[in-house]
């Protein structure tokens, strides 16, 4: 589950899309810092070691690389997320995460959780001005992938894979179910026709705790509609419009996100 705690996901999203983007940044005078991260154009040597505790033994991956995650959400709106990764061979007897380190873990404050209602999507034109109220989209669901293809190649000598490298065009999508069909929702029918550009930024707002508003957001500078449905069930069902959005970069940052022109950046809290 998606949890408000950097101290241990800011290391997946830096794992996983490749750069930190920039240093952490003090936000005014609280104790709160923001932390950058966007999609690079390598990762190499940015390996992580997964370690299990099996009970009878402790169960450890030494060489993972990390190639996606898929943001949704679950049961009580629990905001889900799941880290893709990869990882050379899986040892029992280990002598660095051995019970006696395992023993000797602390673990994250309980809490911070990251639920629906903490979240708010706006889309407007990539030409348009910057994101505001009037923007907001009203979905019953939503779900965030991102998958950078990474090869896996085993050579003479050895039985383990050497370091997976990036082997194709990162894809990033948002799956979005629409609460209603209306005006607002008609109107990717036709972006989906004409390919019109979007830019949009999702917004997750947790708890304050000591004067710092946890938070995460993740921008969007140019998409465009990839599918569009708005299917009639039937009898008097209600027609529920969904569709799908595809990241892209941009060679000119839209108004209202200065310096985005990765296919997304994320900002942590």
């Amino acid at each position: 589950y998606l949890h408000y705690n950097d101290a241990f996901q800011n290391v997946l999203w830096a794992l996983t899309l490749g750069t930190g983007g920039t240093s952490p940044t003090q936000v005014g005078t609280t104790t709160a810092y923001t932390n950058t991260f966007e999609p690079a154009t390598n990762k190499t040597g940015r390996y992580a070691s997964i370690v299990r505790d099996k009970v009878q033994y402790v169960s450890e991956v030494p060489g993972v690389k990390f190639s996606g995650f898929e943001l949704s959400f679950g049961d009580s709106g629990r905001a889900e997320i799941n880290w893709l990764a990869m990882g050379d061979v899986e040892k029992s007897d280990s002598t660095v995460n051995t019970s006696t380190q395992i023993s000797a873990l602390t673990f994250p404050t309980l809490g911070r959780r990251a639920f629906f209602d903490d979240a708010t999507l706006r889309v407007n034109s990539q030409s348009g001005g910057s994101l505001g109220a009037g923007d907001r989209l009203y979905i019953s669901s939503l779900r965030v992938r991102f998958s950078q293809p990474m090869d896996q190649r085993f050579v003479s000598g050895a039985t383990t894979i050497i370091e997976p490298e990036e082997n194709g065009f990162p894809e990033i999508s948002l799956e979005i179910e629409f609460g209603r069909y209306d005006s607002a929702s008609h109107a990717f029918f036709a972006a989906h026709r004409d390919t019109t550009a979007y830019k949009a930024d999702l917004t997750f707002v947790g708890p304050t705790l000591a004067t710092t508003t946890y938070g995460l957001v993740m921008q969007f500078p140019n998409l465009v509609v990839s599918s569009y449905q708005a299917p009639v069930e039937g009898g008097a069902g209600q027609v529920i419009p969904s569709m799908s959005l595809r990241a892209l970069s941009t060679t000119a940052a839209p108004t209202g996100m200065t310096g985005v022109t990765a296919p997304m950046r994320v900002v942590t809290t």
